[in-house]
C-alpha cells in the first residue's frame, strides 16, 4: 500500500537529520511524484526508536543552553545585575535564583548575603539562617543549606565588598571558600587579598552560630551578644549580620563591622558577600 504524502513527509525529515539509516525511503519529492509505490515507510519500532532519539538530543542541547553561573549569564549578553536562574549543581534539573552581581570585578557573582539600607532584620534563629531570608533586590540570606550544596559540588571563591557612609569602599577576595554540611555548616576560607583587611581569618573553621544556637567558643553566645549571627570564634573579626547601626555608635561590636578597616565601632553602609568558581 502506498504512504499518504504527510507519512512520506516525515519520513523525508527523519531522512534529512540523518535517520536514513533507519529506513528503506528511497528518497524523492512527495509533493511533485505521482509514484507513491516507491515509497516504503519504516517499520513502527524504528520510527519511535529515531523519535526518542530526536527527543534525546534536544534534552542535552537544551542542558547545554542552561546557564550554570552568573558568569554564563554574563557571556549570554546581559549586563544589568539582578536576580537570575541558573543551573548550578550536577543534577540540571535543579535550578536556583540567585542574585547576579554584574558591577564590579566581571564576569559576574553570586551574591548570598547582602546589607544597604536596614530594611531586613537579620537578628533572626537557626532555621531562619539554614533555609535563607530576606529580598534579593534588597537585603538578603541565600540560606547555608544552598551554600554548602553550591560550594561542595565545586571549588569557589569569595569576595567581599564594602562601603562607609563617607563614601569610601573596601573589598576583601579569599581563593577559597567552603561551607560544610549541617549541623555545623563549618567555614574554610583562606587567601586573602584587598585593601580592608584580613577580617575572616579568625572565622576560618568555625561552625555557624545563632541566638538560638551556640557553637562557638566563647563561654557566652555570641550570635546573642553581638546581635547578629556568623560563623564566631572569640567572638568576631567581622559581624555583618549585626544591627544596622549606620555609622559611628557608642555600643561595642554589634553593628555591621569589618574590624580590620573601621574597628568595632563604626557599622557600614553597605556589605556584600559574593561568591564564584574559581
Amino acid at each position: 500500500m502506498g504512504c499518504s504524502q504527510i507519512v512520506v513527509s516525515f519520513c523525508a525529515a527523519l531522512l534529512g537529520i540523518g535517520y536514513g539509516q533507519r529506513s528503506e525511503i528511497v528518497p524523492f519529492d512527495p509533493y511533485t511524484s505521482n509514484d507513491l509505490s516507491i515509497c516504503q515507510c519504516p517499520d513502527i519500532n524504528d520510527l519511535q526508536s529515531a523519535v526518542a532519539d530526536l527527543y534525546e538530543r534536544l534534552d542535552l542541547l537544551e542542558e547545554r543552553l542552561k546557564n550554570t553561573t552568573c558568569e554564563e549569564v554574563w557571556k549570554s549578553g546581559v549586563t544589568e545585575s539582578g536576580v537570575y536562574t541558573i543551573y548550578p549543581f550536577h543534577d540540571r534539573t535543579k535550578s536556583l535564583d540567585v542574585y547576579c552581581d554584574f558591577t564590579i570585578d566581571l564576569p559576574g557573582w553570586i551574591t548570598f548575603q547582602r546589607r544597604i539600607d536596614g530594611s531586613e532584620n537579620f537578628f533572626l534563629y537557626w532555621n531562619d539562617y539554614v533555609n535563607g531570608f530576606g529580598d534579593m533586590n534588597t537585603e538578603f540570606w541565600i540560606g547555608l543549606r544552598t551554600l554548602h550544596q553550591l560550594t561542595s559540588e565545586r571549588p569557589y571563591e569569595l569576595r567581599v565588598d564594602m562601603e562607609d557612609f563617607e563614601g569610601q569602599t573596601g573589598y576583601a577576595k579569599y581563593s577559597t571558600f567552603k561551607v560544610g554540611a549541617g549541623v555545623g555548616y563549618t567555614l574554610q576560607v583562606n587567601g586573602y587579598s584587598g585593601n580592608a583587611g584580613d577580617s575572616m581569618a579568625t572565622h576560618n573553621g568555625m561552625k555557624f552560630t545563632t541566638r538560638d544556637r551556640d557553637q562557638d567558643y566563647a563561654p557566652h553566645n555570641c550570635a546573642s551578644k553581638f546581635q547578629g549571627a556568623w560563623w564566631y570564634n572569640y567572638c568576631h573579626e567581622t559581624n555583618p549580620n549585626g544591627l544596622y547601626l549606620a555609622g559611628p555608635h557608642d555600643s561595642f561590636a554589634d553593628g555591621i563591622e569589618w574590624n580590620t578597616w573601621h574597628g568595632y565601632d563604626y557599622s557600614l553602609k553597605r556589605i556584600e558577600f559574593k561568591i564564584r568558581i574559581r
